[in-house]
């Protein structure tokens, strides 16, 4: 079912359709008026819920995550972007029972730190996709435990403020990539995807790198050929 940015969506809609559908998958993205007490519901009455998506939910809290737990074994997309309420403790209550977690997206979720980010990690180790966007009290610990992942496709941790500084040297791009995808290279992962923020620096290397060379060059030109024949 899909109630995305459905402004109008309450809890006792909610609480009704849970108790008349077997809910699989579930899009609640952007309903302002829904929190724990319909989301508890709804995991209590869906055992076979695989997919949850709550983007920019700032009612639900770590209640929502304890009965996803308790009642939501098999699930397997859990989409918490911009649930700002929810905390550490409240994943590491999360992973105690949804250890079958595919794609897990933490965006935006300020009061998430690293040890509920690592304990998702060990708990859920067919993990492929996770989003870190923009999650200011993440650090290196978070990152250094990414190599237990051994399915990982996509990452993004655009953002990540508190990243191990990065040296201002010829290096840089091989620093960086050394730093966050050690372990992707070691496993021979078909295709990892590190957003803008890796980017960013492997472009500002390349930039240092053609500036160097035309700097080199500039007074080595080789002298320009000119075709003035007829055919």
């Amino acid at each position: 079912i899909n109630l995305e940015f459905a402004q109008d969506v309450s809890n006792d809609t909610v609480i009704k359709l849970a108790s008349l559908l077997k809910l699989r998958n579930v899009n609640l993205n952007a309903c302002q008026q829904v929190g724990d007490a319909s989301v508890t519901v709804l995991a209590e009455k869906s055992p076979n819920l695989d997919t949850l998506s709550l983007y920019w939910n700032l009612k639900v809290t770590d209640a929502t995550l304890a009965a996803l737990r308790d009642h939501c074994p098999l699930l397997t997309d859990l989409n918490l972007s911009g649930c700002k309420a929810m905390t550490t403790d409240g994943i590491k209550a999360l992973v105690m029972g949804v250890r079958n977690l595919v794609h897990l997206n933490l965006t935006r979720t300020p009061k998430v730190g690293d040890e509920g980010v690592v304990e998702a990690i060990k708990a859920n180790s067919k993990l492929q996709t996770l989003n870190l966007y923009a999650n200011a009290n993440l650090t290196d610990v978070t990152f250094s435990s990414l190599d237990l992942l051994p399915s990982l496709r996509v990452v993004d941790l655009c953002g990540e403020a508190t990243v191990t500084d990065f040296p201002q040297t010829s290096d840089l791009q091989s620093f960086v990539i050394r730093q966050i995808l050690h372990a992707f290279v070691v496993r021979q992962i078909l295709h990892v995807f590190v957003v803008r923020q890796i980017m960013h620096f492997r472009q500002v290397v390349l930039d240092q790198e053609l500036h160097a060379q035309k700097a080199r060059s500039s007074n080595t030109q080789a002298p320009k050929l000119s075709y003035t024949g007829t055919h």
